[in-house]
């Protein structure tokens, strides 16, 4: 994950089977994940990383799909590469939102593109999780923006549209505001399968602070043990969307936790794989010694899920760490490699050539083990 660059794209591998295309801004993690399940992955995002690059058969600039540059996205552009591959799997929020995609709906797995735009409804969601029995916070979308509460926007990703409202303030356009809710945020990695859903893992999801982007997601901690209350709850909430919006594969919510334990609050649904997943993925790969991914089929999960049943609570948790950038730098491969200054193992989203990155841009991101001890509770709350 950095600064978008001029690379090419990776060689294409032709004589590999079960082709398919990958959107998002960083499409890394999920590529990875295909690979292990048996799939060419051909990526389509903003960064074009060393490893990103190395996952795919193809990769293409997502820019390149706009014209001019900054539009959005045109869908007819994309049909060329998807016509010899199995679908395309949205794997990350989009800042131009989804409509786009309708003329290749047909085309799109897991979710549909209806599901992802209600995924970014804030009626949508208090719906959900009205029938599933859980906490939403406030909601207003015209007029003032009320003491102590964020704005967000309605398309963006890993906190970026996220902000600290100024009272009193009118709610800019393409946002609304939302009631602030303190606690730790966490993120569940779920697989669906139509009509009911499975809880593979809860991670705890790590935020780093800028002036004017509070709330940028820069990592995360997993899996934890959870509660039994706490599952009850998110598989609730999973059971409600897929009533409205049957789909298959990874499914991940954000909530914040009482302490205790005795309430939930839903903060975001994703009908996609998310970038805390990879964590998950790992551990249960440690534990059953053996490649597993969010896109297995989920009657495989199913399985899995069964005879690690009593296992869960002891699967190890990993850390994943983006690294930004204080003041801008320059950054190569050469800086990951021998003794250069991020030396060692455990890097990914390398740049894949010498970038700039500018103040409070990511540089590239760490996964490794995390001490258990470390945590402040042994059980989710």
């Amino acid at each position: 994950m950095q600064t978008p660059q001029d690379n090419p794209c990776a060689p294409i591998c032709a004589d590999l089977a079960r082709r398919v295309v990958l959107i998002g801004p960083s499409v890394r993690a999920a590529a990875q994940s295909l690979q292990i399940a048996g799939y060419s992955p051909i990526g389509i995002d903003q960064f074009g990383d060393l490893d990103t690059q190395q996952a795919c058969s193809q990769w293409h600039r997502l820019q390149d799909f706009r014209d001019p540059p900054h539009s959005t996205p045109d869908s007819t552009r994309i049909e060329p590469i998807l016509c010899q591959t199995d679908g395309v799997w949205i794997v990350g929020g989009l800042a131009s939102g989804y409509d786009w995609l309708e003329p290749i709906a047909d085309r799109i797995l897991g979710a549909s593109p209806t599901a992802f735009r209600d995924s970014t409804s804030p009626e949508a969601l208090a719906e959900i999780a009205r029938v599933a029995g859980v906490h939403f916070p406030a909601v207003v979308e015209r007029g003032t923006i009320p003491v102590g509460w964020l704005t967000k926007r309605r398309n963006s990703s890993g906190g970026i549209g996220v902000q600290i409202g100024i009272p009193g303030q009118p709610i800019p356009v393409g946002c609304f505001a939302q009631q602030r809710v303190t606690g730790q945020v966490f993120g569940a990695s779920l697989v669906a399968n139509f009509s009911h859903a499975h809880l593979a893992g809860v991670c705890r999801l790590r935020k780093k602070r800028f002036p004017q982007r509070p709330f940028v997601f820069a990592g995360a901690i997993g899996p934890l043990p959870i509660q039994p209350a706490v599952a009850d709850q998110l598989e609730r909430i999973a059971n409600a969307w897929l009533s409205q919006h049957p789909m298959t594969g990874p499914l991940n919510i954000d909530f914040v936790c009482d302490h205790i334990g005795s309430r939930i609050t839903l903060l975001e649904i994703n009908p996609r794989y998310s970038a805390s997943m990879e964590l998950i993925e790992r551990a249960y790969r440690e534990t059953l010694e053996r490649p597993i991914s969010m896109f297995d089929p989920p009657s495989q999960w199913e399985k899995q899920l069964w005879r690690t049943r009593n296992q869960r609570d002891c699967l190890t948790p990993l850390s994943k760490q983006i690294h930004f950038s204080r003041t801008g730098d320059i950054v190569s491969p050469d800086d990951f490699a021998g003794k250069g200054r991020f030396s060692g193992t455990g890097w990914h989203d390398i740049p894949a050539s010498r970038t700039v990155i500018p103040a409070g841009g990511p540089i590239a991101t760490w996964i490794g083990p995390f001490r258990r001890d470390r945590l402040r509770t042994k059980t989710l709350p």
